[in-house]
């Protein structure tokens, strides 16, 4: 649906057909507007061809473009486009994601942890418009990328740009989860959700990862741990994005299985072993039964205003006509 800001300047569109009435009169000559690069005054060359005649059409067509994009952009031309609101939102959910270089080993089907981690989480939030989601990346340190919003855009092109080496080469899970925690704590929902996605154990940070955990019951918040990958040795190829430079070799997937079974049972929470993308899936479907989806509540037309892409258009079409003119007819514009 089309919206006008400023409906009144349409009246400009009037112009148009009383030119064209008063030229077809008499009453007014043509319009000429002297923009030559030449010698002042002096004679032009001037082909009169077929070639010539279509591309001054070209240049009348490109001004009464402009023309009619100026009147559009004065207007404030919108279009109207559909939003869903909600009455409500769902539980926060905080996703904490391991970025650690262990995560680049691609033996998730063929994709990388990371990868499959990513690709997971982005489904399950573009599936619940109106839920509120946070993301925390873990390495050697951790980080709130992303506090619990309901801006799903804002999520996931943090979500997208996303690294692995980017907070180092370690695995501090304790932080991870501590730092979840302290943005979830006095949130004002019935629950919360927390899920970690890791391939490791605790080799970094300055929390024990069963201490963090030991929050989460008395916090109200539930803990959903997917370990990832399967033992063995395996590839790994990352590029560090600090530094630029590519790492690469082999890499024995020996994590402690027993430690995160140890974190879940702290905060009584959940722990799914996942050692492909069907297992992962299977912690997703989990959290989907703790996590409905929004109903919506209402929908709003907002404008999404188009005024300078008018003027954008209008001066590049008065650009081109001008040039044109300028190359193959002498210069100037004339209507």
């Amino acid at each position: 649906m089309i919206w006008f800001e400023r409906p009144v300047f349409l009246l400009f569109f009037i112009f148009i057909p009383l030119y064209v009435f008063l030229r077809k009169s008499g009453f007014i000559r043509k319009f000429y507007l002297s923009l030559t690069l030449g010698d002042w005054e002096g004679s032009s060359f001037y082909w009169k061809t077929p070639f010539i005649k279509t591309v001054s059409f070209i240049c009348v067509c490109l001004i009464v473009i402009s023309f009619f994009s100026a009147i559009l952009s004065a207007a404030g031309f919108s279009i109207l486009k559909k939003e869903n609101y909600y009455s409500g939102t769902s539980s926060p959910v905080v996703f904490v994601i391991d970025v650690s270089p262990s995560m680049s080993a691609p033996d998730m089907n063929g994709e990388t942890r990371f990868d499959s981690a990513r690709e997971g989480i982005r489904t399950f939030v573009e599936k619940r418009p109106g839920g509120s989601f946070g993301l925390v990346a873990l390495a050697s340190d951790a980080a709130m990328l992303v506090p619990p919003t309901t801006d799903r855009d804002t999520f996931l092109s943090r979500l997208g740009a996303l690294k692995i080496g980017e907070l180092g080469d370690g695995t501090a899970i304790g932080m991870g989860l501590a730092v979840a925690v302290s943005h979830l704590d006095g949130i004002q929902a019935s629950s919360a959700h927390v899920v970690l996605l890791t391939d490791g154990e605790n080799n970094s940070g300055e929390i024990n990862p069963v201490t963090a955990a030991s929050f989460f019951p008395t916090s109200n918040i539930s803990l959903i741990i997917a370990g990832l990958g399967r033992r063995g040795v395996s590839d790994i190829s990352y590029e560090d994005p600090h530094k630029g430079i590519r790492y690469s070799g082999k890499f024995n997937s020996e994590f402690d299985e027993g430690s995160l079974l140890k974190i879940a049972s702290a905060a009584g929470g959940i722990y799914v072993r996942a050692e492909n993308t069907d297992s992962l899936n299977t912690l997703f479907l989990t959290l989907e039964a703790s996590v409905p989806a929004v109903a919506v509540g209402w929908t709003k037309n907002v404008p999404f205003l188009l005024d300078y892409q008018c003027a954008l258009v209008s001066l590049i079409a008065a650009a081109v006509a001008w040039i044109l003119r300028l190359c193959f007819l002498g210069g100037g514009i004339c209507i």
